[in-house]
This record gives structure tokens, sequence and C-alpha cells, in this order.
């Protein structure tokens, strides 16, 4: 498997455009729920037939706007809101330290997506998606954890597992695994919403570092730079 560091870029930076190559992905995640900050089950590719079909438990999302998916993700991250800064916050949503997960959350939101509701014991509740619990100020871990949202969104159906990142779109989401110590060790740490393409690969919006429509080549390239080990994960809109 080969595997990069996802690195800071600033949205004005040059884009180099190194030649592609491929980055194989894989489902075989661990499982750890008292692993802090980044529980993540197992989870099989569906079988044949069950395309679309939510697991045992999980209600079906609605379909995302793209035009929605894009629009917000790429005004959240670009001119006035470009710092990780309470500048670009969206005062709708609360704020974490770590918000990758959050920001694409609000992506999903802003595309389409509906919240599940539930209270405060449902925090840790894998069915559920808010960002604002009954009885609590605060998220489900499926709204705020990368992790747990890369499980969330396959088992409502609406995701499956991309074969290779090099080939997502609008609309789509990639995961990184970096841990510990700059390599991989199978708990996914970061997502990032992708906004486009250009010159065959695909851009991506994230914050945590703020990122806006930036080249996968260019975070490729920087990671090749440092030496640095991450798996990337990716998942393709139904």
């Amino acid at each position: 498997m080969v595997s990069y560091e996802v690195s800071s870029l600033a949205a004005d930076e040059s884009d180099p455009t190194p030649e592609p190559e491929e980055i194989p992905m894989s489902p075989d995640l661990k499982s750890d729920d008292d692993k802090p900050g980044i529980p993540i089950e197992d989870i099989a590719q569906p079988a044949d037939g069950t395309i679309g079909v939510p697991a045992a438990g999980y209600s079906k999302q609605n379909s995302i706007n793209v035009q929605n998916f894009v629009s917000y993700a790429i005004s959240r991250t670009s001119g006035s809101y470009a710092k990780d800064g309470t500048a670009y916050v969206n005062g709708t949503y609360p704020k974490y330290n770590n918000n990758c997960a959050n920001f694409v959350s609000q992506v999903l939101d802003q595309a389409g997506w509906y919240l599940t509701g539930g209270n405060s014991t449902q925090i840790h509740e894998k069915t559920k998606w808010t960002f604002n619990l009954a009885g609590i100020a605060g998220a489900t871990r499926t709204w705020t954890k990368a992790s747990n949202l890369y499980s969330y969104s396959l088992n409502t159906g609406r995701y499956k597992f991309l074969s290779n990142v090099w080939n997502a779109r609008s609309g789509d989401l990639i995961f990184v695994d970096w841990d510990p110590n700059g390599y991989p060790d199978g708990y996914i740490d970061h997502v990032m919403a992708v906004t486009g393409r250009a010159n065959y690969a695909p851009r991506i919006s994230q914050k945590s570092s703020n990122r806006s429509n930036i080249s996968l080549e260019t975070t490729v390239a920087l990671a090749k730079q440092q030496g640095k080990k991450y798996t990337w994960y990716g998942l393709d809109l139904r």
C-alpha cells in the first residue's frame, strides 16, 4: 500500500503537478472504541445487490446537492474564511480545535443531508448524526470525528468505497490515517471534501489546516518532500 502525509498548504501557494501515481485503498480498518479520539468500526464492502441500502439501524440519508456541497466548502475555506480561527465559523454550528470532520459535516448538512436528532445520552450513538443534541450543547461523534463520519457515511448507503482517490469527483470524501509518529496505524484521523477536478486530479477543501480547492497532486508532492507516510481512504458518492 502506498501512503503519504497530508501537509499544510495555504490557498495561494503554487500547484505543482507531478506525475500521477496510484494510491490503492483498503477497507481493512481496526476497531477500538477505547482509543481516544479516533474510534472506528470494521466495515465490509456491501455485497452485490445491497448498493444504496443502509445498514441495520441506519436511515438512508437524502441525496447530496453537489453544487451546494462545493459552494459551501469553497466559500468557507477562501477569502475572509481562509484562516483556522473564529473568523470562518458559521455560528449555526459548534467549533472544535480539530475541526476537519465538523467542517465536512457542515458541508453535508448544507448539501442536503438531514439531521437525525438525538439526546444527551446518544453522543456516541453510531446511527445518529447531528450538531446539536437535545440536553447538551454538543454534537454526535459521527459529526465531529473523522473515523465515525467515515463509518456513518458508508452505513447510510449514500457512499461506497472508492478504489482509487485519483478518481474522486465533486461530492466525494477523502479520509486520511496518519498516526502514530507520521505513520498510519489503521485509524482514520482526517477528512477532506472533494470540490472539483483539474488536470485529471481531484481538488480538495478542508479545515484544520485550511485548504481551499487545492489539487491532491499538491498534497502528495509535499508529503513526498517530507518523507512521511499516510494512508488514504476514499468514499464515492452514489
